[in-house]
């Protein structure tokens, strides 16, 4: 299982490591107690909920450098 900058890493101007770290652990968790009947649709639900993520904070890295590199 892969959380935090090892399952994704971003550019560091988003500051988002240590923020993405405590979500994964939390999305993790809340993936683990969902009422999916077993562990591999508990782990794939917690999967597209990074991906999602993952994509989400990579898009914000990119509007940051283009707003900066305006400036």
């Amino acid at each position: 299982m892969l959380i935090g900058d090892t399952a994704l890493i971003v550019r560091p101007h988003t500051a988002g490591g240590a923020a993405k770290a405590a979500r994964d652990a939390r999305a993790l968790a809340e993936a683990l107690v969902a009422p999916s009947p077993t562990i591999d649709q508990k782990l794939a639900l917690f999967q597209r909920e990074q991906l999602h993520y993952g994509q989400t904070l990579l898009d914000y890295g990119v509007q940051l450098g283009r707003r900066w590199a305006r400036l």
